[in-house]
């Protein structure tokens, strides 16, 4: 069986890998056209379904593993690089594998672990610490002295270290 794409249980078809780790989406393992599921290993069937399964202690988190290797695989995750014009002063310290996009601006002292993808036109602030396999889509601000774990994606838009006005966390644009 070959898989050719992920989707939502409730609209996978043929060859597409799907997951359940909510009970409230159970009801369509007996509905989904699904291959193949990853499902947690306490999931109970009453019935036969379609897709194979593959059972494991906790499917949330295999499947955000699974889905971070097959964005390697497709090529997102394999950008490495600085891609000019971009800011980024000689205080950045980088791991192996980061890739920083066009017009991206970093911040004095920002640290970014190995394999963070920055895609263009991303700001980041002053002492931002942003942590291995992390992905910040285009657009995406992040404010002086916020802190990102490992593997966060953050999409277009995404503003973090402001306050609910809009305001970086102090208030007021510098």
């Amino acid at each position: 069986m070959k898989v050719h794409n992920i989707a939502k249980i409730e609209e996978a078809g043929d060859g597409m890998l799907s997951f359940i780790a909510n009970p409230k989406y159970e009801e369509f393992i007996y509905t989904t056209q699904a291959s193949i599921l990853v499902v947690n290993d306490t999931l109970e069937i009453d019935r036969p379904v379609k897709p194979t399964l593959i059972r494991v202690k906790d499917a949330y988190s295999s499947f955000a593993l699974l889905l971070e290797k097959y964005q390697q695989m497709t090529g997102a995750g394999a950008k490495t690089g600085i891609q000019q014009p971009s800011h980024v002063p000689a205080t950045v310290k980088m791991g192996t594998g980061v890739f920083i996009g066009a017009f991206a601006y970093l911040g004095e002292n920002v640290q970014l672990g190995d394999n963070v993808k920055i895609y263009p036109g991303v700001y980041l602030g002053d002492n931002v610490k942003i942590g291995s396999g992390s992905v910040l889509y285009p657009g995406v601000k992040v404010y002086d002295h916020c802190v990102l774990g490992n593997r966060v994606i953050l999409h277009a838009g995404c503003v973090i270290g402001a306050t609910a006005s809009g305001l970086p966390a102090g208030g007021r644009f510098l």
